[in-house]
């Protein structure tokens, strides 16, 4: 699909609207032996009026296709996209799909806000590093930033 970009830390943006979000819940060690478990909200065929009260430009498989798509046919497609990257990232861990990641990166030397629940701050995004960390320069210098509750959005 053109024109889709990613946003760290999970969200997926088609032409700066989320289309969609992914969040990871893990148990075990994140630097061994670990199970996560995957949750994406895709927008399918949103609602208008229920969406109105949504903060952020959005938008759905259905104003993007011009139809109402075959939820079979996202579900397959989903899936045989994740499983290899999966798979790719069982073998390398996030290192291995970080150029991709970068290329993808909706945000790339671009003034944003990260917004966590203690603080706000302003920088320029700078990619993520090996490990998936936002890197954001600031007045001090390049800072590495990792998920949890947080918050980006462009300044």
């Amino acid at each position: 699909m053109n024109d889709v970009s990613v946003k760290w830390p999970n969200d997926l943006l088609w032409r700066n609207r989320k289309l969609a979000g992914v969040l990871l819940e893990m148990a075990g060690d994140a630097s061994g032996d670990c199970n996560v478990v995957i949750g994406v909200g895709l927008n399918v065929n949103m609602p208008r009026q229920e969406m109105n009260d949504v903060d952020q430009p959005w938008v759905d498989l259905t104003e993007i296709m011009g139809k109402v798509p075959s939820r079979t046919e996202v579900l397959s497609a989903m899936i045989n996209a994740l499983v290899p990257t999966l798979e790719e990232f069982v073998k390398e861990g996030f290192s291995g799909l970080r150029d991709e990641w970068q290329a993808a990166n909706g945000f790339q030397d671009q003034p944003v806000v990260l917004q966590t629940a203690q603080h706000s701050i302003q920088g320029v995004c700078r990619g993520v590093n090996e490990t998936g960390a936002l890197l954001l320069e600031t007045g001090s210098g390049t800072e590495a930033f990792h998920g949890g509750e947080v918050s980006l959005r462009a300044s």
